[in-house]
């Protein structure tokens, strides 16, 4: 899966974030501890597109590459020390998302957690060594687990769990815990998942603008 921007859309270049650069936090020469929203772990450094936006309060580490205009809020976390993780244009990783892998997956494919463009993750999800496609919504509070697959334009309900291994079809809604099969999507339902990613990928590049970093914080 990509994580550059769709045709027409432009890619501006990665920016690496060295590990002893410190995030917003009080001013520095106060003595406090300052948040890193960008950690580098095991000579691996995050990369981010210089149009993406990364929280104050969330946190990137490692093997972590986070394509164009990609919005990370507040206390989502990106874990990239075990395998990579990758999140395409225009996505969003929202509230007190986390996102991380395992070293190995019992398939023997990579274990790594590859999300696609113009994907909204709900907050509070958590997402462990999956891969999600193109023009996805997974809703608040959802769960999925190794090796499990949603393919492009697909809705999981808030609260919906994916069993390892688990595999959403295109153009599918599911939810419950363990998943199941809701409805299949309309095309004003496929479109309303653009509508929303790209609704979410406004309000982030307005922080962006905004956000006046302090001590190095990207």
């Amino acid at each position: 899966l990509s994580t550059t921007a769709p045709p027409g859309a432009s890619a501006p270049p990665a920016e690496t974030t060295s590990s002893d650069e410190k995030a917003v936090g009080p001013a520095a020469g106060e003595g406090k501890l300052l948040h890193r929203t960008m950690m580098a772990f095991d000579g691996k450094v995050p990369e981010k597109a210089n149009d993406a936006w990364v929280a104050p309060t969330a946190t990137v580490i490692g093997d972590v590459l986070l394509g164009d205009e990609v919005s990370i809020w507040y206390r989502a976390v990106i874990r990239g020390d075990l395998c990579t993780v990758r999140v395409g244009a225009l996505s969003s990783v929202q509230e007190k998302v986390v996102i991380k892998t395992v070293e190995t997956l019992e398939t023997g494919f990579p274990a790594i957690c590859e999300v696609g463009n113009y994907v909204s993750i709900g907050a509070g999800s958590t997402l462990i060594s999956c891969t999600v496609g193109d023009n996805v919504d997974i809703g608040e509070g959802c769960v999925l687990l190794e090796g499990s697959l949603v393919e492009d334009n697909a809705v999981l309900a808030p609260g919906t769990v994916l069993g390892k291994g688990a595999r959403i079809p295109t153009g599918e809604k599911w939810a419950g815990a363990p998943a199941e099969f809701v409805s299949k999507l309309s095309e004003e339902e496929v479109e309303a998942i653009t509508t929303k990613v790209q609704t979410i990928r406004s309000r982030g590049q307005e922080l962006y603008m905004e956000y006046l970093p302090l001590c190095g914080d990207p």
